[in-house]
């Protein structure tokens, strides 16, 4: 069995990918945050499931965006298809990083959609029924407001890693650094840095890799932690909030 890297635009593959995301993020702090039970119609119990791979479906053909996946074409899911082991959600330079109103790192497994059922925002887009719009609103302006003071404005170009996840059973393989190293090494073949936001889960993971934190952002009602962080190929170029 060869596992091999792929970069999807296929939306058929959509499915296993949430499905490796959801397992990835079993109890995880801010999934607990934005959706919490209580807000889970018994009605439409498969609501957030529904919006979050349509959503998903949409970001593998969005433009510049780089879905890399760890596949193995001896290793099929249950429905017989192909098992996406992990992946991560890489967006190219040409992607806005600030300003964009596009759902921040998490969005494919956590559910953050511009678009579903749901409660109406000002601009006309719907937030499903399922999730805390007020802990959404609240955490997308620190993160924006985060990103402006990291990246300058206008943003710099930069490799910005949206999401990553492995599948449980497949974890201890390598295949998150292999993930993340493919972003890192497209940041140094372009002379651009690199950027996220991690769970304390991975804090130590990107560290092993040579991103630093910026910084944390206030904790959520639940006290989950999201930490900035940056990686630059060029070791004497600061980042812009650290330029004055």
């Amino acid at each position: 069995m060869t596992v091999k890297f792929i970069r999807v635009q296929d939306p058929s593959l959509a499915v296993s990918m949430y499905t490796t995301g959801t397992r990835a993020f079993v109890n995880d702090g801010l999934q607990e945050a934005l959706f919490p039970p209580r807000l889970v119609d018994p009605s439409d119990p498969d609501e957030q499931h529904r919006v979050r791979i349509g959503a998903l479906k949409k970001r593998l053909v969005a433009p510049n965006a780089w879905s890399i996946a760890a596949v193995d074409d001896d290793v099929k899911d249950e429905d017989g298809g192909v098992k996406v082991q992990g992946y991560a959600a890489w967006y190219g330079p040409e992607t806005p990083a600030v300003g964009d109103d596009q759902p921040r790192q998490d969005e494919e497994e956590q559910g953050w959609v511009e678009d579903g059922e749901g409660s109406l925002r000002g601009d006309g887009v719907k937030f499903p029924r399922c999730m805390d719009v007020k802990v959404y609103q609240r955490l997308k302006n620190i993160v924006n407001e985060s990103k402006r003071m990291l990246l300058g404005e206008p943003a710099r170009p930069v490799w910005y890693l949206r999401s990553l996840a492995v599948d449980p059973d497949f974890s201890g393989r390598g295949l998150a650094t292999q993930l993340v190293q493919w972003g890192i090494d497209r940041a140094k073949e372009d002379n651009i840095p690199a950027f996220l936001e991690s769970s304390p889960a991975a804090l130590g993971l990107y560290k092993r890799l040579g991103f630093v934190v910026v910084e944390d952002l206030p904790p959520l009602d639940n006290g989950h932690v999201l930490t900035i962080m940056y990686m630059d190929p060029d070791t004497n170029r600061k980042i812009p909030s650290q330029a004055n």
